[in-house]
């Protein structure tokens, strides 16, 4: 609702949700969520594990643990000098569809501020769940090495791993080794620079031990 409503002071509460939401709100929120996963098991068989990929439950962390305590989350990062460009290449296409200016100030911040919260919700609270409830996946490994990184995750999750689903892995991981990206975003296109990102990303770079040579980043994505 940012892009129709770019009013981040009335909105904001959203992308910040566990910290921002009002309790109640929340819970509400929540509860009707639950609800809809049942729902959704219920029609595809309630044997089954169902899997959701949602950027936006980074805010959500406390939440989906109170709600669905025996749930497992697997954290997917990538480095800042790749994913904020990324995330604003993205968004900006709905930005600009409203007649907002996708190459301005607010946006540009809106969108930082939006990625450091993201990165630190799961940095600080998933280390609070059972060792087998969470892992961290850095995307170059996910990309490079599928077979090996998501055998690593199913091992800490305590999930097994079935033969035919690892001969796929291993098919995928051929596939990686000649992957080339289509799209290309830099930092400078959004008024951002190296600097600004690794100072504002400090705490983030240090925590996954990403690289800091915007040279050497470019190279391995």
């Amino acid at each position: 609702m940012l892009f129709p409503f770019p009013f981040p002071d009335v909105l904001w509460s959203h992308a910040t949700f566990d910290e921002s939401t009002p309790r109640a709100d929340r819970h509400r929120i929540m509860a009707f969520y639950r609800e809809c996963v049942r729902r959704h098991l219920y029609v595809h068989g309630p044997e089954k594990r169902f899997l959701s990929k949602n950027p936006a439950f980074s805010p959500k962390t406390d939440s989906l643990r109170e709600f669905f305590p025996d749930a497992r989350v697997i954290c997917n990062v990538r480095n800042p000098y790749s994913s904020v460009p990324s995330l604003m290449s993205f968004l900006s296409f709905s930005w600009n569809r409203f007649d907002n200016d996708p190459k301005g100030d607010v946006f540009r911040e809106m969108i930082v501020k939006l990625a450091g919260h993201w990165y630190r919700m799961p940095m600080e609270r998933l280390p609070k769940w059972p060792e087998n409830q969470y892992a961290f996946a850095k995307y170059d490994g996910l990309t490079s090495s599928p077979r090996k990184l998501i055998g690593s995750l199913y091992e800490k999750l305590e999930i097994p791993l079935s033969e035919p689903f690892s001969m796929i892995l291993a098919t995928e991981e051929e596939k990686a080794k000649g992957y080339v990206s289509k799209h290309s975003h830099t930092l400078e296109q959004y008024g951002l620079s190296a600097d600004q990102v690794c100072e504002e990303f400090k705490d983030v770079f240090e925590y996954y031990a990403f690289e800091t040579d915007l040279d050497e980043v470019q190279q391995v994505y």
